[in-house]
């Protein structure tokens, strides 16, 4: 079964399942799942537990073999494997053999980073989510920032204005570590007093982090403020202006097409079928800027990226930041009172 990250606890009271899928790219939320579980393994007796570490040429035999192993400690084993990218075709081999036949009194816990759709439809996956339970986790959006941080604060005993919260999550944003170590030392200064924007302003630094694909889930989503202050830690961070650039046109000439397919009668779901467009992350800033986008600004925005594109190719980057900002205006739907660079 696939369960949502925040569904997990509910399920975990309920018993444990053979086997643990954990993939996504936010360590925090996957430390805390993985946490989770191993937690609820030692209550119910699973007293053994044995670390695999997956790097070029484990030898996934090892596993199988721990895992029809009686142990002289315990009945019950947890295997907890950790791998830095998919398994490759023995990995795969091994983990569809075991999840169509999970082992008894033994949980087969795997925390994995995030795997692109043609990965999540391997016969190993759709194993493990057929025997156990999946669970994808995905960054934390902006939207849902700010009442994730007002939940850990009261937690920490912490009392945050409503005010302060949305000043936390700008300068956290994207850094979830970051986040609990904030409120941390803000439940170490407090001493039970209420703080309000002004001290955190004051006490908190700028943690923010975000990538080009940030960027582009705000701008297209319409957010433009969002979409402002992920620019401007983007440029402190001397992003990468070609991969900005095909990263924005991508889904510009994606979004070109669902308009095309949307006008010739096919509903926005199909389109994104029809477009393989599959992951709801990038639907739904597409489908906003769809409702907001006509196709003569989009074209003209992709004539306007190949002029942004010489910019950043012959040295004129500053010029380059000023056209880029422009151009996010004018998606966004939030266009400012300046005409586009001509030469």
């Amino acid at each position: 079964m696939k369960l949502k990250a925040e569904q997990l606890d509910s399920h975990l009271d309920k018993g444990l399942s053979p086997v643990y899928m954990l993939t996504g790219d936010e360590p925090l939320l996957m430390q805390e799942c993985a946490d989770q579980i191993r937690s609820q393994a030692r209550k119910r007796g699973f007293g053994d537990r044995e670390v695999f570490h997956v790097e070029t040429g484990f030898n996934w035999e090892q596993v199988l073999a721990s895992a029809n192993s009686l142990s002289l400690f315990a009945e019950q084993k947890l295997l907890d494997v950790r791998l830095s990218g998919k398994p490759n075709d023995q990995g795969s081999k091994a983990l569809l053999e075991y999840a169509s036949r999970p082992p008894q009194d033994t949980v087969l816990l795997l925390t994995l980073p995030k795997l692109d759709s043609s990965a999540m439809k391997a016969k190993w996956v759709n194993a493990i989510e057929q025997s156990g339970v999946l669970i994808q986790i995905w960054p934390m959006d902006a939207q849902g920032l700010p009442r994730w941080l007002a939940q850990r604060a009261k937690q920490k005993g912490l009392r945050l204005t409503t005010a302060a919260v949305e000043v936390l999550a700008q300068r956290v944003e994207g850094n979830l570590l970051a986040a609990m170590q904030e409120l941390d030392m803000l439940a170490l200064v407090s001493d039970g007093a209420e703080i309000d924007d002004e001290q955190i302003l004051d006490l908190v630094g700028n943690h923010a982090r975000h990538d080009v694909y940030d960027l582009c889930r705000v701008a297209f989503s319409g957010d433009w403020p969002a979409t402002l202050r992920i620019l401007s830690h983007l440029r402190q961070d001397s992003a990468e202006p070609t991969l900005m650039l095909w990263a924005l046109t991508r889904e510009l000439r994606d979004l070109l097409q669902l308009l095309r397919l949307q006008r010739d009668g096919m509903n926005f779901d199909n389109a994104c079928r029809q477009a393989r467009i599959f992951p709801q992350q990038r639907q739904t800033p597409l489908r906003k800027a769809a409702q907001r986008c006509r196709p003569a600004l989009l074209v003209a925005l992709l004539r306007q990226a190949q002029q942004l594109d010489v910019f950043s190719k012959t040295g004129q980057t500053a010029l380059f930041w000023t056209e880029l900002e422009l151009w996010l205006s004018h998606l966004t739907g939030h266009p400012l009172p300046l005409p586009f660079y001509r030469q």
